[in-house]
């Protein structure tokens, strides 16, 4: 069969080409599913080998025009969805901290922001609240990611209409913000965000205007520092989509079954880069790639601020402000 030839005999090349991973990874992945209760057969007639079952997984969903498959690989509702798709823990948190301290940002734990997901089909119900500002169907994805391109929390299934700070303000990690970000902890975001103490931003434009001239200068170079830290969640949806085209475009309208599709290629995406498989040699990605990315203790401490759950904008705001001053002058501090 020609599966046979394409997981067996075919060059580096054409296996990722096709598989959208390398050999080398389609085997530990085996490895590390092949034992799942999902695999074992429900009657007398035997399962189809488990390297079919993920080869027929990732060619699907691997590419925009795959057809449909007759099984799906419960990825998203095994063990590997705890290990490799998960807040991080109080310890993984603290290992961040020491690699943003690195980068002289001090508390920083990840970088979050959303991405459009493509629709082929109009939706059934309220379609406009679908139709995004570019004219077409999309679902608004919202993630967190960590500085090594992790996913680590995510909201998918937001119509396309809803900008991103709503989607923040409804998600379950704002709403339960004080259960997953310590004193000393916050996110990195962009100018479609809503400053507060939990999530800085860089300077707008209208606090670079009318400023000492050192000032806006100082602020410049921070916000310039800042993305370059940033772009690591636009690099992670990149090559999220770019290994896995069903994204670029999903078909059908079964928002559950979406879902837990999604939901696995994240957990594929982790996997792979933990394996330091990235889908940068694929053929026609860099595009997407794109867009067309004890001292430590100390300073988290200087960073801490009192908790609070006020839901008052104004307050949030000026507490968030506060911080991102404070980050700014230790920014400074280490870099003048």
């Amino acid at each position: 069969m020609y599966i046979d030839f394409l997981l067996e005999e075919s060059s580096e090349r054409l296996f990722k080409s096709w598989f959208r991973v390398n050999r080398k990874s389609f085997h530990r992945l085996i490895k590390l599913i092949e034992n799942d209760s999902v695999f074992r057969p429900k009657g007398k007639k035997p399962q189809t080998p488990v390297k079919y079952q993920l080869a027929t997984f990732l060619v699907r969903y691997g590419n925009l025009t795959g057809t449909k498959v007759a099984t799906t690989l419960e990825i998203s509702e095994g063990r590997l969805w705890g290990e490799f798709l998960h807040w991080p823990n109080k310890e993984e948190r603290a290992e961040l901290k020491a690699e943003s301290y690195m980068n002289r940002f001090p508390g920083a734990i990840g970088v979050v922001d959303g991405t459009y997901i493509p629709l082929v089909d109009k939706p059934r119900e309220d379609p406009m609240s679908y139709r995004c500002h570019k004219k077409f169907w999309v679902f608004n994805m919202q993630a967190v990611v960590d500085f090594q391109g992790h996913f680590i929390s995510y909201d998918f299934g937001w119509p396309g209409s809803v900008p991103d700070v709503s989607v923040w303000k409804k998600s379950h990690l704002w709403l339960h913000r004080n259960s997953y970000l310590g004193q000393d902890e916050w996110l990195m975001g962009d100018k479609g965000y809503a400053l507060s103490r939990y999530l800085i931003l860089p300077y707008d434009e209208h606090e670079l205007r009318n400023q000492d001239p050192q000032v806006t200068s100082n602020r410049k170079k921070w916000n310039l520092a800042f993305s370059s830290q940033r772009i690591v969640v636009e690099h992670a949806f990149g090559r999220l989509k770019a290994r896995f085209a069903y994204l670029q475009g999903i078909r059908g309208w079964d928002l559950n079954s979406m879902h837990k599709v999604v939901e696995s290629l994240l957990v594929l995406h982790n996997l792979l880069i933990a394996f330091g498989d990235l889908p940068d040699d694929i053929d026609g990605v860099e595009g997407i790639i794109n867009g067309d990315g004890e001292d430590c203790m100390h300073a988290g401490a200087a960073f801490e601020l009192s908790r609070d759950d006020s839901n008052n904008v104004d307050h949030v705001r000026r507490v968030g402000k506060l911080r991102c001053e404070n980050l700014l002058e230790f920014w400074l501090g280490n870099h003048m």
